[in-house]
C-alpha cells in the first residue's frame, strides 16, 4: 500500500478529508457553509528535477527549484477545506484558482476570501 493511500484512509476515518474536485456550486457552498473566511494559497511542494526539458519547463518555479503546484482552501483554524490537483510549478497561483474555479461562478459569495500577491486578480473575478 502506497503512502498516500494510507494517508487518504487516514484522513477520511477522522472525516478531516479535504475536497479534491469541485463540479457545483452547490456542492462547494455545502462544505463551507459554516465558514465565513476561507484562506486560498498556492502550495509548492518540491520534486526531483525531471531528465526531459519540456517537464523540465513545466516544473521549473522561476525559484531555482523544481516543484509541483496545489491550490489550497483552508479556514482560519487551518482546517483544510479543499485541494486542486497537482500542477507544474511554473503554472501561476491565479490561474490554478481560475481553473479549478472558474470566475464566471460566484463560488465566494457570502464569505471573505483573503489570499496573497499571488491571487492578484482574483478581486475582481470572484
Amino acid at each position: 500500500m502506497l503512502y498516500s493511500e494510507v494517508l487518504n484512509c487516514a484522513l477520511e476515518s477522522l472525516n478531516v478529508s479535504p475536497m479534491r474536485t469541485v463540479q457545483l456550486r452547490a456542492e462547494f457552498k455545502n462544505i463551507v457553509k459554516k465558514y465565513s473566511n476561507i484562506i486560498a494559497d498556492g502550495t509548492e511542494v518540491a520534486c526531483v528535477r525531471p531528465s526531459d526539458d519540456d517537464h523540465q519547463m513545466k516544473r521549473y518555479s522561476g525559484k531555482k527549484r523544481h516543484t509541483v503546484k496545489v491550490l489550497t482552501l483552508t479556514n482560519h483554524d487551518l482546517k483544510l477545506l479543499y485541494m486542486s490537483p497537482v500542477f507544474g510549478g511554473s503554472v501561476h497561483d491565479d490561474k490554478i484558482m481560475k481553473k479549478c474555479f472558474p470566475p464566471n461562478i460566484s463560488w465566494f459569495e457570502g464569505m471573505t476570501l483573503r489570499d496573497d500577491l499571488g491571487f492578484l486578480g482574483a478581486v475582481t473575478d470572484y
